[in-house]
């Protein structure tokens, strides 16, 4: 929540704002976008076994087919969940206070509940398919479906 808030605050928009985005076609695209944009830098299918930082840069050990590797950088950005970071061998040590937030950040899946339509009706009776509910535990709702083929179609 408290992400979720500063990031309108950024944004300017305000805190109640019915206004929500996605990209058409699922969040996988951007990733997509910035992998096809960078090329040979990135390593798919590669898993980080070890990390080493250190003032001048960092080392990062993976395994690409099999093979132990190292690749050492300037800068490191990891994207690496925290559950799969507390597994990870880091030298030197995190300071304390970064490994606290990695040691007891909690981790949770989020169930996702599908509402099904006969209809596309907010298109006919023209409101916004992107709603916050009243109920805090459904979170937001918007509409997923505009560019994927259906079985049976709508009317």
């Amino acid at each position: 929540m408290i992400w979720s808030a500063a990031i309108k605050k950024l944004r300017g928009t305000d805190l109640e704002s019915k206004k929500l985005f996605r990209l058409k076609g699922g969040n996988q695209l951007m990733t997509d976008a910035f992998a096809a944009r960078l090329g040979e830098k990135v390593y798919l299918g590669c898993p980080v076994t070890a990390i080493e930082h250190g003032a001048s840069g960092a080392t990062v050990t993976y395994r690409e087919f099999g093979q132990q590797k190292k690749l050492d950088a300037d800068y490191l950005v990891s994207c690496i969940s925290f559950v799969m970071l507390r597994q990870l061998p880091i030298t030197p040590a995190w300071p304390e206070a970064k490994a606290f937030v990695i040691r007891e950040m909690p981790y949770y899946t989020r169930t996702r509940i599908v509402f099904q339509c006969r209809t596309r009706f907010w298109k006919t009776d023209n409101v916004s398919p992107n709603w916050l509910p009243p109920d805090p535990r459904l979170n937001e709702m918007w509409s997923l479906t505009d560019e994927v083929k259906h079985r049976v179609p709508f009317s």
